[in-house]
């Protein structure tokens, strides 16, 4: 609304403008005589700073962008990573603007126009700093590009104030752009010379010169004292970047000269101080190598990780990971899981602080790995079962993280906490959980970029939900604390019931199989030296390679190499176990497991000896059970031809269709939906009608968005995975989904395993056929018709169903694992 009303383009809003300032000034004065808010006092300073009822159009819309702009920023430091994105587009606007007016613009907005240059400067600096790890992972080109285009974005409006001598924001302006120069040392090769990080340390001495003049009393609370501050801080780290002993020392003292003076200007506790100061320990350390360094570094880093977790969890995550590797690369194993576990858990509960799915799926996307090294540093520490219990907790902890907050949210326990915080208070509680539930689907199903109002009203169901918890009693918060917490053994080990569960994990060192079986067996951990996450990565492009040019030499060769670098080692612990459930971590999603190749002459797979299905995490297993448990024993079944009027190839499905319907009985009604019917507005009135789905037509993953997935339907319509999602179709029994790469993962973040079976598992589906990709017509008619014949006519689990389609298949004319391997089953 204040947006709107100082856009106006005609007319002045004065009357209406002086009242609004004049409320919003005396409620954030109010506001902030109870509690001290950055954003708040941001605000007041607008609101009494500025004229909010000038008559001219210009101003006001130079104003409305440079608050945008400003408030957005500070609302990001408080927590708010979606503020961010909106204060760039603000400030890039009220460039644009000005550019577009000329001198006039810039004459009204004065010395603020440099400030919203810095902003600029400053808020795509930040953005980069969150996203710059993505490229040590080899991200496609056109998210590199983007990446490493706020860089650029901040270095040149930095330089643009910087280059006028006499700037207000000149100080400030330098500083960015010498933080720039040293990200760019470190991130882009083009520039890894020794000048670039001189060149950085220069530009912050400089503005360090001129922040000390502007300070007579150092110490004392001031806006120059602050930007004093935050200038010693970017000079200390860049001088660690550079690491040389002088260097390092120099850093140090800084970080000290500001810990001094933290609590005269209101910064003390933040996490980043103490991450900065834990970062230089360590790097004397390494030079030193004396044990009151280390000692230093390791206090620094339970101060700062302490910090973090009260004030900021995606800065405690990030200090928790610096202080694993280090562990890791001096091989204190203990200390090395301890603090990876610190960090997994912490994104568990930052991801439950965001106000969106795109914000939460950021946070996810700095996690890949992190849960495998804390597992491999756990076991290696071989403290005992208590030990591997912990890596176990830890590994299902950073596994679907996402799609394990809706279960999670689901099983709250509203009956105990209206016991202890009255049933009043756990009625709204439960509406207002209700409510987020269903802004976030309809958030979900506005597209990948959102929606503005929707976002802003989640945000503000999340806030009325914490105030609402803030008022409950300490025994209503704990317990909702648990519930919020990461799980526990004992509820895993209740969640696994009959299945012997496999987790796979990868890292750069090597790999790690977690089992854990029924009946409160020890955990067990497998090393696999020869599982690294290049090797992983290597197998994942020859399969792809083999898919593309239909190389079944390669195909047969992949499966070898599956045998060898992790099957050898876990198929004689698992010979026996009735009902085996694979839960592989990243990269390793995509690859077929149970077609592992047997040695020797046999010719045998690993599907010979176990029956494998796959899951998302332990989790998910009691909720797809249920979809199973207390229906009625006759199943309706909709069969869906392949749709028609599609750019697609054309499909031959008559025949897999009509083994759908060969096996209609009493107790299994198949109604068949022909190719020309099979519309996006069928298919949705037919959700949730079915118990069992079977589509047979054209799908695509797309691993850069999982949530873009599809089912390719009547007239090239789509139903996505985020549709799916944003529905919530009820629960089924089974989905059969005999199409291409429906069960593919996300490259970049397949830690979360986000696909149409683990969507469907989401939404109520006790079960899902998929495929790791594109299979030819008359293979996937032959595995189809199997399968049927083994589920309705034999009376098998679907799990078992399948595992006997695929070795049908590959015992009959298609003995290449190209055309039955890319079958999987996800349910329990």
């Amino acid at each position: 609304m204040l947006h709107d009303l100082l856009e106006t383009p005609d007319g002045g809003p004065d009357p209406v403008a002086k009242k609004l300032r004049a409320r919003l000034t005396g409620e954030l004065e109010q506001r902030l005589a109870h509690a001290e808010n950055p954003v708040d006092r941001v605000r007041l300073g607008f609101f009494s700073a500025f004229m909010l009822d000038t008559p001219d159009p210009l101003a006001r819309r130079l104003f409305a962008l440079f608050y945008r702009g400003m408030t957005s920023f500070a609302e990001f430091g408080s927590g708010a990573h979606g503020q961010l994105d909106m204060a760039i587009e603000a400030f890039r606007d009220l460039d644009r603007v000005v550019v577009a007016e000329g001198p006039r613009a810039a004459a009204r907005l004065g010395s603020n126009y440099d400030a919203a240059l810095v902003g600029l400067a400053a808020s795509c600096y930040v953005r980069y700093e969150g996203r710059r790890e993505l490229l040590r992972l080899e991200p496609p080109p056109e998210m590199e590009l983007e990446i490493r285009a706020d860089l650029e974005g901040a270095i040149d409006a930095s330089k643009r104030v910087v280059d006028k001598a006499g700037s207000p924001s000149r100080a400030d302006a330098l500083a960015t752009l010498g933080s720039c120069y040293a990200d760019r040392y470190e991130d882009d090769s083009r520039y890894g010379g020794r000048e670039t990080v001189d060149n950085a340390v220069t530009l912050l001495r400089e503005a360090l010169t001129l922040a000390e003049a502007k300070v007579p009393h150092p110490g004392q609370a001031s806006e120059g004292a602050s930007r004093l501050y935050s200038i010693r801080d970017r000079l200390a780290g860049v001088l660690a970047i550079r690491d040389t002993r002088p260097d390092v020392d120099e850093a140090i003292a800084l970080y000290l000269r500001n810990r001094d003076d933290a609590a005269a200007i209101g910064v003390a506790g933040l996490p980043g101080p103490a991450l900065s100061l834990m970062t230089a320990y360590i790097r004397r350390w390494s030079h030193t190598r004396e044990a009151a360094d280390r000692a230093r570094a390791r206090s620094a880093y339970a101060e700062a990780f302490a910090a973090g977790s009260a004030t900021h969890l995606p800065a405690a995550f990030d200090i928790a990971t610096q202080w694993g590797g280090l562990a890791w690369k001096e091989h204190w194993w203990a200390e090395a899981g301890a603090a990876y576990q610190q960090a997994i858990r912490v994104v568990h509960l930052a991801v439950r602080q965001q106000g969106s799915r795109a914000d939460r799926e950021w946070i996810v996307r700095k996690t890949p790995g992190v849960a495998a090294w804390a597992a491999l540093s756990l076991a290696r520490a071989d403290a005992g079962e208590g030990t591997l219990e912990d890596a176990l907790v830890t590994v299902e902890t950073g596994r679907g993280v996402l799609l394990t907050e809706m279960f999670d949210r689901r099983a709250i326990d509203y009956e105990r906490i209206a016991s202890l915080a009255g049933e009043e208070i756990a009625g709204q509680y439960q509406r207002l959980t209700e409510e987020l539930t269903r802004l976030e689907a309809r958030l979900l199903g506005s597209g990948p970029r959102g929606d503005s109002a929707i976002t802003a009203a989640v945000e503000e169901t999340r806030r009325r939900r914490a105030l609402l918890r803030a008022r409950m009693g300490n025994a209503a918060r704990n317990t909702l604390a648990v519930m919020d917490g990461p799980p526990t053994i004992a509820e895993l080990r209740e969640a696994v019931g009959s299945a012997t569960v496999v987790y796979l994990a990868a890292t750069g060192q090597g790999g790690l199989a977690l089992i854990l079986r029924p009946g409160g067996a020890p955990v067990e951990a497998v090393e696999l030296g020869e599982l690294t996450m290049a090797a992983a990565m290597d197998i994942v492009g020859a399969l792809q390679y083999a898919v593309a040019e239909k190389n079944d030499a390669l195909g047969a060769e992949v499966c070898e190499e599956l045998w060898l670098v992790a099957m050898e080692r876990l198929l004689p612990r698992l010979r026996g176990a009735t009902e085996v459930v694979f839960i592989p971590g990243g990269g390793l999603a995509g690859l077929p497991w149970h077609a592992a190749r047997l040695p020797g002459e046999s010719g045998g797979y690993v599907l010979d000896e176990l029956a494998i299905s796959y899951m998302p995490n332990i989790r998910s297993l009691p909720v797809a059970r249920a979809a199973w448990e207390g229906r009625p024993r006759q199943l309706r079944a909709l069969a869906i031809e392949a749709p028609e009027r599609t750019s697609g190839v054309p499909l031959s499905t008559a025949k897999e269709i009509a083994a759908v319907q060969a096996h209609q009985s009493a107790d299994f009604r198949v109604t068949r939906l022909p190719g020309a019917e099979a519309t996006i507005g069928r298919l949705r009135d037919a959700l949730g009608r079915y118990e069992v789905l079977h589509y047979a037509g054209h799908a695509f993953a797309d691993p850069d968005d999982p949530l873009a997935g599809a089912l390719v339907l009547a007239d090239d319509e789509h139903l996505t995975v985020r549709e799916l999602l944003a529905r919530g179709i009820g629960a089924g029994r089974l989905a059969v989904l005999s199409a291409c790469q429906t069960a593919r993962v996300e490259d970049l973040t397949s830690d979360e395993m986000v696909s149409f079976p683990t969507a469907m598992v989401q939404c109520g589906f006790g079960g899902v056929v998929g495929t790791l990709w594109e299979v030819p017509d008359t293979a996937a008619s032959r595995v189809m018709e199997a399968f049927y014949g083994h589920w309705r006519g034999s009376g098998v689990t679907p799990r078992e169903a399948l595992r006997a389609a695929q070795r049908y298949t590959r015992d009959s004319r298609y003995a290449t694992p190209l055309a039955w391997a890319s079958f999987v089953y996800v349910g329990p």
